[in-house]
């Protein structure tokens, strides 16, 4: 319970939409349990006219935030038989010979006869009436309740946006203490020196045909642009088997993203020779312009040559 009211103190405008939706609520129901029993026992009674009332909250909720699946029919349907039943118990509780129903006829007979409507017929105007007093209802509760959803969606929007002007005004520091950044710093020199440690030996491997007369392959750059370069089985043989798949499967995805090589109907050819490739990939390992002089650039930090290279494709 105090809950309830420390959230009404927070909340006073979406609070005044609730008195409306829980008081006809209440007085929706006992009107359709009127309807209801007609046909059904007094409990059983209670029991549906509670399940509709509930059923139009529920289906007023779902079409407000934009279900699909048939949402505007159940809508529709329990809405009526709410209207149905507040309208029969309306038309059965006027009292056609009382004063005040007399004084209401007399004080709108000219706007029925504006209609067409006959003042003298008693049974057309209790109708009216009971339209007007019953059927009405259920409209003023649902339509509050439309309000109620509408304004919290309305309010975390608003949130949400002051909250992104906010965050593009002052940007977040997650790192505030100097040294976590220069462990950041640290770590990234590190793994660009291992890095280098895996893609240069593979890098020659690559682009040597010959794996027992590699180097002197390599000097006499007979490993040009255009060449075909072995395929992922024969690199994997190759090659030492202390390089894991995964190490030449991304060492393989930083050539094609540096433009060393490319691969065209599983073919893989060198775009470049041998030493054009080793100054691209040492200009990639080059620290100078990658590491940041201060934390604002901390997200440079963070991310690998990998999620670099997926991000630009």
């Amino acid at each position: 319970m105090i809950k309830f009211f420390n959230w009404v103190k927070h909340n006073p405008n979406r609070a005044m939409f609730l008195v409306p939706i829980l008081l006809v609520a209440g007085i929706s129901i006992s009107h359709v349990v009127t309807w209801y029993d007609m046909a059904n026992p007094i409990s059983w009674a209670i029991y549906l006219s509670i399940a509709i009332e509930v059923a139009a909250i529920t289906a007023l909720v779902a079409a407000t935030n934009k279900v699909k699946g048939g949402v505007w029919f159940m809508f529709s349907l329990v809405t009526f038989i709410q209207m149905l039943g507040n309208i029969f118990y309306s038309y059965k509780e006027i009292d056609s010979s009382g004063e005040l129903f007399k004084s209401w006829i007399e004080l709108t007979t000219p706007i029925w006869e504006l209609l067409g409507s006959d003042a003298t017929d008693i049974a057309s105007m209790k109708r009216y009436l009971s339209f007007l007093t019953g059927g009405l209802l259920p409209v003023i509760s649902l339509t509050s309740l439309h309000f109620f959803v509408k304004y919290q969606k309305d309010e975390v929007e608003v949130d949400d946006k002051l909250t992104e002007a906010d965050e593009s005004s002052n940007p977040e520091k997650p790192y505030n203490d100097v040294k976590d950044f220069e462990k950041i710093v640290q770590d990234k020199k590190k793994k660009i020196e291992e890095d280098r440690k895996i893609f240069e030996p593979l890098l020659s491997q690559l682009y040597s045909s010959d794996k027992n007369n590699k180097e002197a392959e390599l000097k006499s750059g007979k490993i040009s642009a255009g060449d075909i370069l072995p395929t992922y089985v024969e690199f994997r043989s190759q090659i030492d088997p202390k390089f894991t798949n995964d190490n030449i499967k991304m060492f393989l995805t930083l050539c094609n993203y540096l433009d060393i090589t490319e691969l065209s109907d599983n073919v893989r050819k060198a775009k470049v020779d041998y030493e054009t490739a080793c100054k691209i990939l040492s200009k990639y390992f080059t620290l100078e312009e990658d590491v940041p002089t201060s934390p604002s650039q901390e997200k440079s930090l963070v991310q690998d040559w990998w999620s670099t290279s997926k991000r630009k494709k």
